[in-house]
């Protein structure tokens, strides 16, 4: 009876600790936005987080980093669109015209994961009038586990389409070269320490075998 007072009683702590909340866990991380495509390359060799479009429209992705306590939301870096020019024409974004998003993470575990995408529609200066979507092809990574989930829009020129994220035009005004940014939100989430609940099963399917043994 001692074998089977113990291992019950061990299973049930075991159950007990696994029925707990996910513990808030620290995720650390940082961002890095590259552009391709054509219609980064054909005026301009830009740098990999700079692209520049016809008419003299530039969109730089300002890199993030984070570190916060999961669940959470995040900020995984920021759109910057801007007139290069003294003036700049509403021009449609190249076709082709691709954007990666890369996370890599060092807390809970070490791994890195992109969310992939094009860029579609135009540029104007009234925001209001600006179509430049994101379109990811998904809405989720996981790395080792943590969870990265975008934020996404479901108006304007995202209507109807999936994993799609707005990104804002600069204002028309004296400094048409002011950019306007654009932040991509996300939110971070840990697994549920499921391993604690699969080790107190392993402990109680151990029971009747040590009855067993003790009636021997």
């Amino acid at each position: 009876m001692r074998i089977l007072g113990r291992a019950a009683l061990i299973g049930a702590a075991a159950i007990a600790m696994g029925a707990l909340p996910a513990a808030a866990q620290q995720v650390t991380f940082t961002t890095i936005g590259s552009f391709s495509g054509p219609g980064c390359s054909a005026f301009v060799t830009p740098t990999p987080n700079t692209c520049v479009q016809a008419g003299g429209w530039q969109i730089t992705y300002l890199n993030g980093s984070g570190n916060v306590t999961a669940p959470t939301g995040i900020d995984l870096g920021q759109f910057s669109v801007q007139c290069t020019l003294a003036s700049c024409a509403a021009s449609p974004i190249a076709a082709g015209t691709t954007f990666n998003l890369m996370i890599s993470q060092t807390n809970p575990t070490a791994g890195n994961g992109s969310f992939n995408g094009t860029l579609q529609g135009s540029i104007a200066f009234n925001p209001d009038q600006s179509t430049l979507t994101w379109i990811t092809s998904a809405g989720a990574l996981t790395i080792g586990g943590t969870t990265y989930t975008l934020v996404t829009d479901n108006f304007s020129a995202c209507t109807g389409i999936s994993n799609c994220i707005n990104i804002a035009s600069p204002n028309s005004g004296t400094n048409p070269a002011n950019p306007n940014t654009t932040t991509v939100k996300g939110f971070v989430v840990t697994p549920e320490p499921s391993t604690i609940a699969l080790m107190a099963t392993g402990i109680f399917g151990l029971v009747p075998v040590a009855i067993r043994r003790r009636r021997r």
